[in-house]
């Protein structure tokens, strides 16, 4: 009975974890490197006044009000994540300065928000922040937020960032999973610890009614190295101060509720 029961929330630990990384087939940056992004010969005369430096030369190209900074590319990219996969600060300066919107959705429906929350250099996203981005605009598809992509990117800076600028940890996405579930998900003790200390909501439930404890507790305590074990137990005693029950029948492991006192 046992076995049966371990086996049964193995494979709604899987279950989730697909959910988590099949609604979209490619990444972004994957994606891209499949062709060349075809921009329109407006939308192109605009990104070269752009790389240029140049403001006079952008202005005159963009009467008030002007949708070429909406253009996309063929493959939906827009005018900011072509500026960022292309590593043109310039660009995607002006083009904050001109009025391009970062929330605009792109490829796959993620926006350069996300793209810069998993982007190897976090100047990207402090450029956006600075402009007044949110960091809680969803991708328009799957409904997940940029702490998401900075969490499966192990992007740490861009995470912190994000929680500093006041990300919303109550949001949650198309399939109920919160910031905290994806840390949960994703075996991330600390950056959950990181979260419920910053007011991630612990007891929300996705749609499959689980909280964070059931993925974040999936994985034998024997399994994890030193510091996941250590993530954990700062869970466990967070969770003791604040009188919330753990999940004793989703651990693998017994938890001893007098560890902590």
């Amino acid at each position: 009975m046992f076995a049966r029961h371990r086996v049964l929330h193995r494979s709604t630990y899987m279950l989730a974890l697909m959910s988590l990384f099949t609604s979209v087939p490619l990444t972004p940056l994957e994606a891209r490197r499949l062709a060349v992004p075809q921009f329109n010969p407006e939308a192109m005369a605009v990104l070269n006044a752009a790389q240029s430096g140049n403001w006079n030369a952008l202005n005159k190209l963009l009467p008030p009000c002007s949708p070429l900074l909406q253009s996309k590319a063929d493959s939906g990219m827009t005018l900011l994540q072509w500026a960022l996969e292309q590593d043109k600060e310039t660009a995607f300066r002006l083009l904050l300065k001109a009025g391009a919107n970062p929330e605009q959705p792109g490829l796959f429906g993620y926006t350069v928000i996300h793209d810069a929350a998993r982007h190897r250099d976090s100047k990207w996203l402090r450029i956006l922040l600075d402009n007044a981005a949110s960091p809680d605009v969803r991708n328009a598809e799957t409904g997940t937020l940029p702490l998401y992509e900075a969490l499966i990117a192990n992007r740490d800076v861009q995470f912190a960032m994000l929680i500093a600028a006041k990300a919303n940890l109550k949001l949650s996405d198309s399939v109920g999973n919160t910031p905290l579930h994806i840390a949960g998900l994703l075996n991330k003790p600390w950056h959950a610890h990181y979260l419920l200390l910053a007011g991630a909501p612990p007891m929300a439930r996705n749609a499959q009614k689980q909280t964070f404890q059931r993925y974040l507790f999936m994985t034998r305590d024997t399994l994890l190295n030193q510091a996941a074990r250590e993530g954990r137990q700062s869970i466990i005693k967070y969770l003791h101060s604040k009188k919330i029950p753990i999940e004793y029948n989703v651990a693998p492991q017994k938890v001893e509720a007098s560890s902590f006192g």
